[in-house]
Formats: structure tokens, C-alpha cells, sequence
């Protein structure tokens, strides 16, 4: 839980940074639609790494929709954890001594990370199938 926590903190200080420079964002918003993006993106990155291993075959078209709603949740259940008893006041309070920019590059990172390694498996099967006709 502490990996979230810091995770959470990371995307909501940088959002909460750009709403103190007069950007109009809502830094609890932001930050827990990302996670539901993330957490959509890791349901089907590995339910793909699943089926191109262990079943031998591509991924079935329903499971796109499973990891929208899989995200839709996340994003509902976050939204909840992070504004009830204002959580995120007490992460912030915790956390704010520890804010650093490279962290917040990590935190990014990992939540674009199954999307950029769909983008890499696309490229290499483009090259693979281009260099074998």
C-alpha cells in the first residue's frame, strides 16, 4: 500500500503544482483518472502476454472491454479511497519531504509503461513479419 501511496503522491504534488501556476485542473480528478488508465492498460497488456504465451493465440475482443471496466472501477474505488476522511491531505502531509522530480518521472513511467510496451511489441512484429516475406 505504501508503493500507491507514493505513487498517488508523486501524480497528485505534480498536478496540485500545476493548479498553484494557474492552470485549472483538479489534482484529485487527474490523478485518479490515471490510475484507472494505468490499471486498464496493465489488465490488458497481461491478459495479452497471457494468451499469446499460454493459450497460443491473440486476445479475444471482450477483453478489451473487461479492462475498460476494470478501469472505470479503479478509477471509481481511487476516487473514493483517496477523498474519503481527505486521505490525500494525510499522503501529502506524509510524503511531502520526499517529492522529488526524478520520482515523479518513475511514477509516469510506470503508469505509460504497458502502454509503451504494446507500442514496442507492435514495432518488432511489424519488423519481424516485413523481413520474413
Amino acid at each position: 500500500m505504501r508503493f500507491i501511496n507514493y505513487l498517488f503522491f508523486n501524480i497528485y504534488f505534480w498536478y496540485n503544482q500545476m493548479k498553484l501556476n494557474g492552470r485549472n485542473v483538479d489534482p484529485i480528478g487527474m490523478t485518479t483518472f490515471l490510475f484507472g488508465f494505468s490499471i486498464c492498460g496493465w489488465i490488458l497488456f497481461l491478459s495479452h502476454l497471457y494468451y499469446l504465451f499460454v493459450k497460443g493465440n491473440l486476445l479475444p475482443p471482450i477483453w478489451r472491454i473487461y479492462s475498460i471496466i476494470g478501469g472505470f472501477i479503479v478509477w471509481a474505488v481511487a476516487n473514493e479511497y483517496f477523498l474519503k476522511n481527505n486521505r490525500y491531505i494525510k499522503i501529502s502531509s506524509q510524503y511531502s519531504f520526499k517529492f522529488k522530480r526524478n520520482k515523479m518521472i518513475l511514477s509516469l513511467f510506470f503508469m505509460a509503461s504497458p502502454y509503451i510496451l504494446f507500442l514496442l511489441m507492435g514495432i518488432i512484429k511489424g519488423i519481424l513479419n516485413y523481413h520474413t516475406i
